[in-house]
């Protein structure tokens, strides 16, 4: 480069980040220059000569730092310490952010080493070739679903990992130069933002659109149930319709929906919340879609099946749930308090007020609404209000049909010929309310077509 007729030298700084130095040939005369925010800044006194006047140096202190928080990283890598090696890495990218002290070759190097080793669990692996779906199995399977299982693990620094690592990535890349760190963390931070939006491998590869068709008595009532997915996907939610069809209370939400637009879709790779067999199993939900994993046999990630046998649940009865939520969002219903619904027997009241009593309930996820669809008792934790849903008689006394997931559990099991079936007793978690009887005979007094 030649600046006023002379040749001079350019070089990147190899001790600080974002650093440049213009030399003389013989380097008897340099200049050291700051790049930030779109601009060149002459560093007065460049920062290895802070000490001859007897300053402390603040970049190579902070570069210290910087280095020994790495150091630590790579140590919690090496013993596979995922969230304390996630935690120190994006301290030293922050440190580096703040002071621009650090050194980003090592920053890099620890940040890929972490995705190999901890993600992946395998050093070895190519990651310029590893595509956005192999990230994110690799990520729900070795980093998500152990440490949400971990009754260990401090529930807040879950949540900064899930939240901090794409951000660090997303970020990183604006300092790097060399183009395949640079992709390779690109496409790291992409993986991980769409965990959210991504449905499961298994049953999106090669998505069709379907139109699930309900039959009753050789007769074809066309709804608006649309099914999303690939064939396997498709097959196996119509499959799990036609059993819920099976049964009464089956029959009358599927006539009731037949008119409303809705899809049936994957759940995304966020709702994973298991793996075993070889495959991923994920958790239901229901919004305006409902999500949905014909495969899961089993709520929650399976720790606790032997001690709570309810949680065995076929596929019918999950969908079931799911439908219950669109159902009652389009026809919400009215409970009254125990206390409330007693006290009214001894009150004369006009026939507009018992009309307009009571607590509109409908498919939305508050805990009164899902104990409402599952059909289990909740007490309400600020006003000490109790709707006993698992009782008939209340849900009778307060005008509603008994329809639920714990009685089409019941109708279900009696339409499979079964001597007993599992009534689930909470929702979200065991409380006082928690019955202790779980497992029940059936009697049969007709017979399933």
């Amino acid at each position: 480069m030649r600046i006023k007729g002379r040749f001079v030298r350019v070089s990147l700084s190899k001790e600080y980040v974002n650093c440049y130095v213009i030399a003389s040939p013989d380097n008897r005369h340099a200049l050291s220059l700051h790049f930030k925010e779109g601009r060149f800044r002459q560093l007065t006194v460049p920062p290895h000569g802070l000490y001859k006047y007897g300053q402390q140096n603040v970049f190579l202190k902070q570069r210290s730092r910087i280095k020994n928080l790495l150091d630590e990283a790579e140590h919690e890598i090496k013993y596979k310490r995922v969230l304390e090696a996630a935690h120190r890495i994006n301290k030293a990218f922050q440190e580096h952010k703040k002071y621009e002290a650090g050194s980003i070759h090592q920053l890099t190097r620890v940040s890929l080493d972490f995705i190999k080793k901890s993600v992946f669990r395998d050093g070895k692996v190519d990651l310029a070739a590893t595509d956005v779906t192999a990230i994110q199995e690799a990520w729900v399977k070795n980093v998500r679903l152990p440490l949400i299982t971990n009754m260990k693990a401090d529930e807040d620094d879950i949540k900064e990992l899930f939240t901090e690592v794409p951000i660090y990535c997303k970020y990183i890349v604006k300092y790097l130069h060399k183009p395949g760190p640079k992709k390779i963390l690109e496409k790291f931070a992409l993986a991980l933002n769409e965990l959210s939006t991504t449905p499961m491998a298994l049953y999106s590869v090669n998505p069709k659109t379907g139109q699930y068709n309900l039959v009753l008595d050789k007769t074809r009532i066309a709804t608006k149930i649309v099914i999303l997915g690939n064939d396997l996907f498709i097959a196996s939610v119509t499959r799990v319709l036609n059993d819920i069809k099976q049964v009464p209370m089956g029959q009358k939400i599927l006539l009731a929906l037949h008119e409303k637009a809705f899809t049936i879709q994957p759940p995304t790779m966020s709702a994973i919340d298991r793996y075993a067999d070889g495959r991923f199993y994920a958790k239901n939900s229901a919004g305006g879609a409902i999500a949905f994993d014909p495969g899961n046999f089993i709520v929650g990630d399976g720790s606790t099946i032997k001690m709570e046998l309810w949680r065995h649940r076929d596929p019918a009865i999950a969908l079931y749930h799911e439908l219950l939520h669109i159902y009652y969002n389009s026809n919400p219903v009215k409970f009254k308090p125990v206390d409330k619904k007693s006290a009214a027997k001894e009150i004369k009241k006009t026939k507009e007020t018992q009309e307009t009593e009571g607590t509109t309930i409908a498919g939305g996820w508050s805990e009164l609404e899902e104990a409402m669809i599952t059909g289990v008792s909740f007490k309400d934790p600020i006003t000490n209000e109790l709707y006993d849903f698992i009782e008939d008689n209340y849900i009778k006394e307060n005008g509603q049909e008994l329809i639920s997931e714990n009685h089409f559990r019941k109708e279900y099991a009696r339409m499979r010929g079964s001597d007993h079936y599992y009534r689930r007793p909470y929702y979200v978690k065991s409380d006082e309310l928690t019955p202790k009887q779980i497992k029940f005979r059936l009697t049969y007094s007709y017979k399933y077509r």
